[in-house]
């Protein structure tokens, strides 16, 4: 995944957190395991089986659980905070909506929609679309 955003930007959507160490990359650019991330990268440690490569990673910023000992390299900043992995998926949600932004919702002038039919916010309806008459089943008991 490409993308590019800054460490203050990361700073700001992350759950309570202790940063240690200084970064001279301005941009990070990408996400990627601790064993394949490059100088621009966002890792994480979710599994403590991969603690060993930690130290080896060459990941700009590394999301560590609070109980993780060791310092960061040069250029490196590590991030402790209580889950990781909600760290990194709150990352991946604001990648997300920026790069995949949802449509506005809307309804082509060809859709034909009874008056009855009630649309949830936010709902599109495309071309040459068919909605009719809402109806209400009952089920009969006997």
């Amino acid at each position: 995944m490409d993308f590019k955003i800054d460490l203050d930007q990361i700073l700001e959507l992350l759950p309570p957190s202790k940063v240690d160490g200084e970064l001279n990359v301005p941009i990070l650019k990408g996400i990627a395991s601790l064993e394949r991330a490059v100088p621009g990268d966002v890792s994480f440690l979710g599994n403590l089986k991969y603690k060993s490569l930690v130290s080896s990673t060459e990941a700009s910023v590394v999301f560590l659980p609070l109980s993780y000992e060791g310092d960061p390299k040069d250029n490196q900043v590590y991030c402790r905070m209580e889950d990781p992995s909600h760290g990194l998926a709150t990352i991946c949600e604001f990648l997300e909506k920026k790069l995949y932004p949802r449509p506005d919702s809307y309804i082509h002038p060809s859709a034909w929609i009874d008056q009855s039919a009630r649309l949830e916010t936010g709902v599109s309806v495309g071309a040459f679309s068919f909605i009719e008459k809402m109806h209400i089943l009952k089920k009969m008991f006997g």
